[in-house]
Order: structure tokens, then C-alpha cells, then sequence
């Protein structure tokens, strides 16, 4: 579940080098397992800007963990942004889900 999606001043001085950005997008989610067997959670959301996928930035509280199944889990994903999109979308699929369901939420970030 989508919880927010915000342009945050966090920065990450390494991340910097290799990931320009001029503003960073952070998503605040929770994760439920539904399953019956524990999952891996972390790297199953993406970005894209205007159809283009966006590189993933590191921030804290970011979502790298494994999960029990019936329990959650909430934690951020980062996203390193350029210029004035006009469309945001956020991605969602579950890692090692071979059905290709994803939820797609698209964003107005503040």
C-alpha cells in the first residue's frame, strides 16, 4: 500500500556521485505478506518519470527486509528525479511473483 509520496532535502553524499538528481522522491509503503511462506522485500518498486524509469536513491528507513507470512512491514523507497515531470507513477510487484501483477499508482508529489 501506498502510504505517501513526497520530494524530501534527505541527501546521500555517495549516492550524489554516481546518481545526479535535483530533487529526491521518497515512498512510504507497507507491505503485507498474504502468503504462506516468508518473502524477501526490498527493490520491487520503481518510478517512472514521464514513461522513463527512474534510478532508484538511497534514504532511510529504506525497505530491505524479509517478512512472516500474515505480518507487514512499512519502510521508503527512493527515487533521484531531473527536471519538471509532468507524469510520476510508482510501480509495485512482487519479487518472486511470477503472475506479473503490479500495482501502479500514479503520484502528484509535493
Amino acid at each position: 500500500m501506498l502510504n505517501d509520496a513526497y520530494y524530501t532535502d534527505e541527501r546521500n553524499e555517495f549516492a550524489d556521485e554516481d546518481t545526479p538528481a535535483d530533487k529526491i522522491l521518497k515512498v512510504d509503503l507497507t507491505v503485507k505478506n498474504n502468503g504462506d511462506e516468508d518473502i524477501p522485500v526490498g527493490g520491487e518498486v520503481k518510478a517512472y518519470i514521464d514513461g522513463k524509469q527512474a534510478k532508484s536513491y538511497p534514504v532511510d528507513d529504506e525497505l530491505l527486509d524479509g517478512l512472516s507470512p500474515n505480518r507487514s512491514i512499512d519502510g521508503s523507497e527512493g527515487f533521484a528525479i531531473n527536471g519538471n515531470p509532468k507524469k510520476i507513477e510508482i510501480e509495485y510487484e512482487q519479487f518472486l511473483d511470477f503472475s506479473n501483477k503490479k500495482i501502479i499508482f500514479e503520484i502528484d508529489p509535493k
